[in-house]
């Protein structure tokens, strides 16, 4: 143990050396870091993240002066510093603050040029360059500065200084909550690693942002002597996606770089990121394994900044030339800093020794300073290039770049205090965030139920189940008001608003998370709570469906048990309406009550619940303050919360009840559509004349949708036939009058339905029609038939109503964005492009809108349907992310092709009919088929006897197959150490039942985009020694693309997904798929010359089903060759049906192809003919 002045004279060392950089680059006035060099050539430059960097030496060792504070002048030190911090991080406040303006942008478009800039002019503080000329939307550079501006301030320092600073901040919050999604330039400027301009999303990017929102949440501005109304509030929602983003990104930093440098910081100090320490420990031994050098560490692979062989004189990189710099990277100094810091953070002993004796062989003399210090890199010298390329780590490098590098040197001091004993290493982390990778203990939902109302009330208090009303709560010594979750948001428009600065708050949103609204929320002497979101009265007929309601209960549950990570129990407080009550007897619904009743043994879904009311979770729940709420109360003088509406029935214009009927017939217009033709709309409606148009002069005034336009007398006429002469077989050559007429005087819903459709189609929606003494237009009509649908559940009605009417789902933009940040594209519509469109990266409503339009059309199902099946798959990848393993795109256009023949399949009628009652299946239901689809399970359908209605099912899914289609092994690694997988397959003793398993699910896995493991690396390889490229189906994969991209880039697996999603046929794809397995195989095991000309996928698959079927031929000749020869692409459907292996599988006919392919191959190049071969696989 050092004495006291031991430590005083080495902290004077620091100090010393900290002054003379403060004084050489700290502006006098702004206090911001820059080279102050005239010469220089960013003169007054100062980039956000190395100021932020720079200052954390000068804070920590302000910190460790506090504890030798032995006389008056260590005293003064202490102050100087942290003043000298508190002017640089102001200084950067103000920078931001006065570009207030783009964050407001920012906050609607997450545009690229609407950003925050990543540097500053030290002098002015204004822009260094303008929107267009730099890289500037940098997420981590804003959140490395909010990260430690919360632990500066927790630590003792007060940096912000009064309420319009402190709503600025909660505006740079907003700005972080955006980061799990939007793709900026990252940590080194460059986004894509060709320096090209294009932005990726980048892992260090989104950690960093979950880092910063977890560590300002509820943190103080003001410090000891602050108040709610100085706390920062962030939406724990938000910091779960970032969560997600990260996970599904990491190991890998971006699409273009699968090991970056830059992730170092997200394992250990500042950020503490991850809290999967195996990821933790994955990303380390990546970044050691593969960045680590003699000299420092690769920013990452392939990367060109200041090699040798650089062209200073161009920006971009070519894309043949990144191979160029592959292990002559330059070496960073800055990456051993922070490795040296993760050493000491995890106490480990040899690692500390072994990095700072790296590190201290690598100071260089600077004499402009008078001592030593870290440079910017270390580079290879052009003559050793060619050397260092054969034998990595063998040649000597000098320092280049920036010397001193103040980033990384300051890291250094940081270190060097810890490893000098001045300085511990949780005196740089109050916030403790070192320990979020600490086990968390088992979650427990608490489910307390309200009733709407006293007549609910007592229809649960005779089921013995005891609850209290809304009305009864905001009376009580409580004081709890209770709202929708769409009101919170209104509420949250007000958070961090500031006219001053022209900031409005937070964007109204769409959603409110399920974080966000299980808590009890604090104003002044009110408490506040939120219905959760799926319970709120919605437009789209998805909420008619209380099947599927219940089941987004039990998901919430499971979502809580992997992500809730706030103080205290969350709280679902589930609004027991009217809707629960069974419309005939009053009673609570037998589907309610027993849900209601298995919440109260504590068990939900095998999941543990507490079940009891608002009153009893009070103590147990997460609570927090609204202190902004208060200080609008305050200003104002008025309470926002008494113009928001209490949780009412009045939310929606379409009544919420369940009715019953009996089996009615799909609309005629519908039935005569194939699975293509209703999915894409082909039929052209051949237009006559309109009559009965009324004139602009004698236009009726419009009458509101609630007047009754449809003839319906009771619900016994909604399931009768048409009595009307005109034959509905007859609509399409009908005159309008008689459509009308027709219109006018049908019972049934399935004939208003079969006209509308044809006239939304031949006139669109405005167009009016004199039905009586009014004249209501087609969408006036169409809105009526939704609402009486919805009172009958009449589903296939109802999604043919709810697409004419072009309505969408309340959530469909979160839910295409929770499938995107799992690392998976989304596409709309059939294939081939540009019928089918691919999504990439969050869009807008509106947006999304006209890519449903331009892909299925409004005129049938498939844009209601596509948006069920999109909102299932979120619901479904939410909880279950491992089904989709393998998944680079989800095809919503094939999964629901694959689901109408799977009903097909499974009730042996025609895949039209399957399509016929895919879409009369309830919501609920049609989730089920997807969730056994992804799962891979053999879906199996029955009739039931239930008496349904027009529009309706009789299906019910009653059970799933014990033998999972997902398990068949089609691996190559599987199928090679499987040796009872070899056993022959015959067609002759295969059960009736098991024929067309393999096709099946070949169909399934290509309509799913599954690729077997170690898929794109095997075609990287491949690719590598192909001199020429590999053509599958016109489409080029071309060699060159392996020198830009290295074997686990993100980026080459989406090009070679994209190649293969071109092909529009699933089981084509698949079998091409395992075509490429094999010859990637043969090729890097038995062939170790390159491969020259160009491979056409295509004929090798051909080749082999040619073989297949001449061994059938001989083997059946019995059988028809016709009935050989009817397939898919010209290859036959007993070849797709056939298993991998054995000795008629598919695996024996493509290897000996592939075989007889590479044989001559190698004959052609030495001149010789190709010997004819027989290759048989035993």
């Amino acid at each position: 143990m050092r004495s006291r002045s031991n430590s005083g004279a080495m902290l004077d060392v620091y100090y010393h050396q900290l002054t003379i950089i403060l004084d050489e680059l700290q502006h006098p006035l702004t206090g911001l870091l820059s080279n102050r060099d005239p010469k220089a050539q960013y003169y007054h430059h100062a980039w956000m993240r190395d100021n932020v960097y720079c200052c954390l030496s000068t804070w920590g060792l302000s910190l460790a002066y506090r504890k030798c504070t032995t006389d008056r002048d260590s005293e003064a030190r202490v102050n100087q510093l942290e003043r000298s911090v508190v002017k640089l991080m102001r200084g950067l406040m103000m920078c931001m603050m006065m570009q207030s303006d783009k964050i407001e942008t920012f906050k609607k478009s997450q545009h690229k040029y609407d950003c925050i800039h990543a540097k500053f002019d030290a002098a002015t503080l204004g822009a260094a360059c303008g929107d267009y000329e730099w890289g500037h939307l940098q997420m981590d550079a804003v959140a490395i500065y909010v990260l430690l501006l919360a632990q500066m301030t927790v630590s003792g320092l007060v940096i912000v200084q009064n309420h319009d600073e402190v709503a600025f901040i909660q505006n740079l919050v907003f700005y972080l909550e955006n980061a799990y999604k939007t793709p900026d330039f990252g940590i080194w400027e460059r986004g894509d690693k060709t320096n090209r301009g294009q932005v990726e999303l980048n892992a260090s990017s989104v950690g960093m942002a979950k880092a910063a929102l977890e560590a300002i949440h509820d943190v103080d501005l003001f410090g000891a002597r602050g108040s709610s109304q100085s706390t920062i509030t962030c939406m724990p929602d938000e910091i779960t996606q970032c969560n997600i983003t990260l996970t599904s990104l990491l190991p890998r930093e971006s699409n273009s770089k699968e090991c970056d440098l830059a992730l170092l910081p997200l394992i250990t100090y500042p950020a503490f990121a991850v809290d999967d320490v195996k990821v933790r420990d994955q990303v380390r031994s990546l970044i050691v394994e593969k960045l680590e050098g003699n000299y420092g560490c690769k920013r990452f692979l392939r990367d060109g900044f200041k090699a040798a062989t650089e062209d200073p004189n161009r920006l971009y990189y070519e894309s043949y030339e990144l191979i160029t710099f592959e292990n002559v990277e330059c070496e960073w100094p800055l990456g051993l800093c922070f490795l040296l810091l993760d050493a000491l953070y995890r106490e480990d002993k040899d690692l500390v020794d072994k990095y700072r004796k790296k590190l201290d062989t690598l100071m260089v003399p600077c004499p402009e300073l008078g001592f030593h210090v870290l440079p910017e890199l270390y580079y290879v010298p052009f003559n050793n290039i060619e050397e260092e390329r054969k034998q990595p780590r063998t040649q000597e490098r000098l320092p280049a770049g920036k010397i001193p590098h103040f980033w990384g040197h300051s890291i250094w001091i940081l270190t060097s205090l810890i490893c000098d004993g001045l300085l511990s290493p949780g005196e740089l982390d109050p916030l403790n965030r070192r320990l979020s990778n600490q086990e968390r203990l088992d979650v427990i939902v608490q489910i307390a139920p309200v009733a709407e109302n006293f007549d609910v009330k007592l229809a649960l208090e005779e089921e013995n189940i005891v609850v209290e009303t809304a009305e009864e709560l905001a009376e009580s010594d409580m004081k709890l008001r209770l709202f929708h979750a769409h009101v919170f948001g209104s509420l949250l428009t007000r958070l961090g608003e500031s006219p001053k600065m022209g900031l409005t708050g937070r964007f109204a949103h769409d959603i409110i998370g399920p974080e966000a609204t299980s808590r009890f929320y604090v104003v002044k002497d009110t408490l506040l709570a939120f219905v959760p979101y799926f319970l709120n009265k919605q437009k789209f007929y998805l909420a008619l469906d209380h099947q599927l309601i219940l089941k987004q209960l039990g998901l919430m549950v499971q979502y809580f048990k992997l992500n809730w990570r706030g103080l205290g129990r969350p709280i679902v407080v589930l609004l027991i309406t009217k809707e629960f009550l069974d419309p005939l007897t009053g009673k609570l619904s037998q589907l309610y009550l027993e849900t209601l009743l298995k919440l109260r043994t504590g068990l939900l879904d095998g999941l543990r619940v507490n079940f009891g009311s608002v009153t009893e979770f009070y103590a147990t729940s997460s609570i927090r303050r609204l202190g902004f709420l208060e200080r609008i109360i305050d200003e104002e003088r008025k309470n926002p919360l008494d113009s928001q509406p209490m949780v009412t029935h009045d939310m929606m214009d379409v009544p919420l009840l369940l009715k019953t009927g009996s089996w009615g017939e799909m609309p005629r217009m519908a039935k005569r559509m194939s699975v293509f033709r209703t999915i894409m709309t082909s039929k052209d409606i051949l237009l006559s004349p309109p009559i009965d148009i009324v004139e602009e002069s004698n236009r009726v005034p419009k009458v509101s949708t609630q007047t009754s336009f449809l003839t319906v007398s009771s619900n016994e006429s909604l399931l009768s036939e048409e009595a009307s002469s005109l034959k509905l077989s007859d609509i399409d050559s009908a005159s309008d009058s008689d459509l009308i007429k027709l219109l006018h005087s049908s019972n049934s819903l399935n004939t208003q339905l079969d006209v509308l459709v044809f006239m939304h189609n031949k006139f669109g929606l405005d167009y009016e029609i004199r039905v009586g003494e009014s004249c209501p237009s087609v969408k006036n009509l169409l809105k009526e038939l939704y609402r009486r649908s919805s009172e009958v559940s009449a589903w296939s009605i109802l999604r043919y109503s709810a697409s004419m009417l072009q309505r969408n789902m309340d959530n469909v933009t979160s839910s295409i964005c929770q499938i995107l940040i799992r690392r998976k594209a989304l596409s709309v519509g059939m294939p081939p492009e540009p019928r089918e469109h691919t999504i990439f990266s969050p869009v807008t409503l509106d947006t999304f809108n006209d890519i449903l339009e331009q892909s299925c059309g409004y005129s049938t199902p498939m844009a209601a349907l596509t948006q069920e099946i999109i909102k299932f798959t979120a619901l479904i990848m939410a909880t279950q992310v491992e089904l989709f393993t393998g998944m680079m795109r989800i095809r919503i256009g094939l999964i629901i092709q694959v689901l109408a023949m799977e009903i097909a399949r499974s009730l042996n009628i025609s895949v039209d009919n399957g399509m016929e009652y895919l879409l009369k299946l309830e919501p609920y239901c049609v989730y089920e088929l997807v969730c056994q689809l992804f799962a891979g399970r053999e879906i199996i359908l029955s009739f039931t006897s239930r008496k349904v209605g027009e529009g309706q099912s009789d299906l019910s899914l009653v059970k799933y197959s014990k033998k999972d289609i997902s398990q068949l092994k089609t691996s190559m690694h599987d199928i090679e150490e499987d040796e009872d997988f070899f056993e022959d397959w015959r067609y002759d003793d295969v059960p009736s039942y098991s024929r067309g398993t393999w096709l099946r699910r070949r169909r399934i896995d290509g309509s799913l985009t599954r690729t077997p493991p170690g898929f794109y690396q095997g075609v990287w390889k491949l690719l590598a020694k192909c001199h020429d490229g590999i053509c599958v189906e016109d489409r080029m994969l071309y060699s060159i693309w392996t020198k830009e991209m290295t074997q686990d880039e993100m980026k080459f697996d989406l090009k070679i997904e994209e190649i293969f999603s071109r092909i529009s046929e699933p089981e084509y794809r698949q079998i091409l798929i395992e075509s490429m397995m094999v010859l990637a195989k043969l090729v890097e095991k038995h062939y170790k010359d390159r491969v020259y000309p160009v491979i056409k996928l295509e004929n090798l698959c051909k080749h082999a089903n040619h073989l297949f079927i001449a061994e059938m031929g001989e083997r059946y000749p019995n059988m028809s060759r016709e009935t050989l020869l009817k397939g898919t692409r010209d290859i036959s459907n007993f070849f797709y049906d056939s298993a991998p292996s054995g000795r008629y599988g598919t695996l024996t006919y493509l290897i000996r192809s592939t075989v007889m392919f590479l044989e001559a191959t190698n004959s052609a190049k030495k001149g010789q003919d190709s010997p004819p071969m027989d290759c048989k696989i035993s």
